[in-house]
């Protein structure tokens, strides 16, 4: 047996090191949590620091849209500088609301507007004109710098017969191109010319009566004339006036094969 002083000593000792063991123990869990409440707080400071970044870029360009220059000093467009002004002026009840709002309009319609562009197709234009059945084209005769996004796609009835029988109906129904030659009053309708009736005369552009069209055999034909009983055709043009016309339809006819030749078969 031992004695009894070593005995007392010993668990003294055992005592004494569970004693500094459980004093590590919760020093280390302290230390770590101040570590992770540094942590909460640079995270909770970046975060900040984050929401604050996404505001003033919100702001940036809030202000670039307003044309307003920013801190830096950057050269954004002040053209909308007066409207905001103006506007102050109006929240301060300096000025009549009215005069605000008039001068208002004024500021936003003073902006840059392209100039209209030709959208009639005549005969000057039609060389100039761009055919494509897929991609943004735009009229090349036209000045103004903004192209067209609308698809310039021909209406192949107006390419292979001269004209479109929706287009007939003046309800310009048809969302394809027909480049104007000469006015449809001065055209015979083609339901006309083709049934010898036409449903739609009070809407329908084109002439209804056969008169407008000569008649091909009284001016060319190789027996001598019209022997038509009745013919509804023109026979009272004199050659001048046929000349005229068949120029025209001559001039039409090789606008439609220029222009068929552009379009991608």
């Amino acid at each position: 047996t031992k004695p009894d002083g070593i005995s007392d000593d010993l668990k003294k000792k055992t005592d004494d090191t569970a004693a500094h063991d459980h004093d590590t123990y919760l020093l280390d869990i302290h230390t770590r949590l101040q570590e992770k409440c540094e942590e909460v707080e640079q995270l909770k400071k970046l975060n900040r620091i984050l929401v604050e970044t996404v505001e003033h870029m919100r702001e940036q360009m809030l202000d670039k849209k307003r044309g307003i220059k920013d801190i830096s000093g950057s050269s954004e467009s002040r053209s909308l500088e007066p409207l905001s002004k103006k506007h102050k002026a109006c929240e301060d009840n300096d000025a009549n609301t009215k005069e605000c709002m008039d001068d208002i309009t004024v500021v936003i319609a003073n902006k840059d507007i392209p100039p209209k562009c030709n959208s009639d197709y005549d005969n000057s234009a039609l060389p100039n004109q761009q055919i494509n059945t897929d991609i943004d084209t735009a009229v090349d005769s036209c000045s103004s710098p903004w192209k067209s996004k609308t698809p310039v796609q021909l209406c192949l009835d107006w390419l292979a017969n001269g004209y479109c029988d929706k287009q007939s109906l003046g309800d310009n129904s048809c969302s394809f191109d027909h480049p104007k030659m000469h006015e449809a009053s001065q055209r015979l309708c083609p339901f006309l010319n083709e049934t010898g009736h036409c449903d739609h005369q009070d809407t329908c552009s084109f002439a209804h009566s056969f008169k407008v069209m000569p008649c091909i055999n009284h001016f060319e034909g190789t027996q001598g004339g019209c022997f038509v009983k009745d013919c509804p055709y023109n026979h009272n043009m004199n050659i001048e006036e046929y000349n005229q016309w068949k120029c025209s339809e001559e001039k039409q006819r090789t606008a439609l094969q220029q222009i068929g030749e552009k379009v991608p078969s």
